[in-house]
């Protein structure tokens, strides 16, 4: 743990959405702005971000892709790195250098997002940041399953073997089974979300 410290930089103003392009599925915002401002803001457009971080209400971006918070939408989303288009970083030496660009098909240049993503920090301070957004899903359903360990592990691998579309899965301790009024042993928390139909469908086959 860290004993002194003798300079604490924040990016708490750095908190405006700088464009979103609905059309194509992007959003820039500045480092500051939290994930749940910015979730109400793509809802309006029909939209979202898939990410779930811990503390999803004051999670901000910056922090977000310093530390890689996807959360449990990384089964079907990807990790951040997967979502990131471009970013700006303050660099040790007060410059600002950028990366990547504003729209899904820049490929050009070396891929240094993911060097700063999930790099705490230390290799620069995230100003800026371009992701992709989706179309916002029409209906959710989330399945419990609770049961030993081998039990819980040999549905996992059915469900991952199978032709089912999850958006997530979490696997939950016994003592929260138990605080859930789960049943007994571990569960398994599956989530599909997509058109009404399918979503049923998909549960009832799981």
């Amino acid at each position: 743990l860290v004993s002194q410290v003798d300079l604490v930089v924040s990016t708490q103003k750095l908190n405006r959405i700088v464009e979103h392009a609905v059309e194509d599925l992007t959003v820039s915002v500045e480092a500051g702005v939290k994930l749940a401002d910015l979730q109400q803001r793509l809802r309006a457009a029909g939209q979202f971000l898939p990410l779930d971080p811990a503390y999803p209400e004051t999670a901000t971006l910056g922090g977000i892709l310093a530390t890689a918070d996807a959360g449990s939408w990384r089964q079907r989303y990807g990790g951040v790195r997967d979502l990131v288009l471009g970013l700006s970083v303050v660099r040790a030496d007060g410059e600002i250098a950028k990366a990547g660009g504003k729209v899904v098909k820049n490929v050009a240049g070396y891929d240094l997002m993911k060097l700063f993503v999930a790099s705490y920090g230390t290799l620069g301070i995230i100003s800026e940041v371009t992701l992709r957004t989706y179309p916002l899903l029409k209906a959710s359903q989330t399945v419990a399953a609770a049961g030993d360990e081998s039990a819980i592990a040999k549905l996992t691998e059915s469900l991952l073997c199978s032709a089912l579309t999850p958006t997530a899965i979490d696997l939950l301790s016994t003592r929260l089974v138990e605080d859930l009024a789960l049943g007994n042993g571990f569960g398994l928390l599956v989530r599909f979300q997509s058109l009404g139909a399918s979503v049923e469908e998909q549960s009832q086959r799981l």
